[in-house]
């Protein structure tokens, strides 16, 4: 079966947002701004358990970190 990915972007000032709705998952991409000013990347998986319970799990980038995690996501992904 094959999942449809459905992409909603949103962009609010310095803060850029997409959501993907895979079946009974959720992934969120946030760029956002900390409080003392640095920029990140936050990447947000939100699931539904068998009880129906959502469960939410994260990753942080910061740039100097998104450009060697595209690079080997791109590198495991070209294996599917």
């Amino acid at each position: 079966m094959e999942e449809t990915l459905e992409p909603v972007s949103t962009d609010n000032g310095n803060n850029a947002s997409k959501t993907m709705r895979a079946g009974r998952k959720m992934y969120f991409f946030d760029a956002k701004e900390s409080k003392n000013g640095n920029r990140y990347l936050q990447i947000t998986e939100s699931r539904q358990d068998q009880a129906g319970e959502r469960k939410r799990s994260s990753i942080f980038l910061f740039p100097d970190q998104v450009e060697q995690f595209q690079q080997a996501l791109s590198e495991v992904a070209a294996r599917l």
